[in-house]
């Protein structure tokens, strides 16, 4: 037979094997499903999309509407201040990371990930040539170890991925630890990739927070978020992407060259 690409060698299937049901004797706790059914409000919306005749192409990023109402949601909630325009909401969270990843690094570039860290993210880098670069936190409560950090940049990094609240941690980064980081992504020009699926699942006594909301960090954090976590919706697949203008630009073209948009009547499902 023709040969296989060789990208493809070595690769693993990251987080595919934990979605397999499990067995009636195992209680689950790899993977991030919710326990709770998802909202009633939201089903009759996604039903209400069908029978409407919201089955046809639309807009590639999400309607204006949605886009909108993601960034109206993010100024609200993480005081994260964008535009309708620099919002893509993309199959599953999932998408919007490995947009992000293609968005920030080429191949032969490094990405720098805190381990542990969930095991989709080195296989997706790797998928697109991408290098991960394994930075351990601290043992003592699974934070970032800022000196590790700092230590690990070389003349090859593009890019710091935080996870916050964390997979499979759990750890919520202190906001101190946060601006730290975005001091260091300043200071060597890197870009930020944020993904906070888990951002309302905070039990802490300080609040999560985005580095997209620290000084100097507006301009180099890519925002990764979605509907999953909170809202029981991990089989809809709806997630978003935001951040700069001009980074976004490059996530719309991934996205009109790929999946073209999410299903369009789970836009209604998403507006509630």
């Amino acid at each position: 037979m023709p040969r296989i690409a060789s990208r493809y060698d070595g690769l693993g299937v990251g987080f595919a094997p934990y979605l397999q049901p499990p067995g009636p004797e195992v209680v689950r706790l790899t993977v991030g499903e919710p326990g709770f059914d998802t909202p009633t409000e939201i089903i009759d919306a996604a039903i209400a999309g069908l029978e409407a005749g919201n089955t046809k192409y639309t807009r590639g990023p999400g309607s204006l509407e949605l886009c909108q109402a993601v960034a109206d949601y993010l100024a609200k909630h993480h005081g994260i201040k964008t535009r309708a325009e620099d919002v893509v909401i993309t199959p599953g969270a999932k998408q919007a990371l490995l947009y992000s990843f293609m968005i920030t690094t080429m191949p032969g570039d490094e990405a720098i990930l805190l381990a542990p860290s969930w095991a989709s993210y080195e296989p997706m880098l790797e998928l697109i040539g991408a290098v991960p670069v394994h930075v351990p936190v601290r043992r003592d409560n699974f934070h970032p170890d800022i000196d590790a950090i700092r230590n690990a940049i070389t003349e090859k990094t593009r890019m710091i991925l935080l996870n916050s609240p964390c997979n499979p941690t759990g750890a919520v980064f202190t906001p101190e630890e946060i601006q730290e980081i975005v001091n260091i992504a300043t200071e060597h020009d890197l870009w930020i990739v944020s993904d906070e699926i888990y951002a309302r699942l905070n039990w802490m006594d300080y609040p999560h927070v985005s580095p997209a909301v620290c000084e100097g960090g507006a301009e180099r954090t890519l925002v990764v978020n979605g509907w999953s976590k909170s809202w029981a919706m991990t089989g809809m697949r709806i997630g978003f992407l935001a951040g700069p203008t001009e980074a976004m630009k490059a996530a719309i073209k991934s996205q009109a060259n790929s999946a073209s948009h999410i299903p369009t009547f789970l836009m209604n499902a998403a507006k509630v």
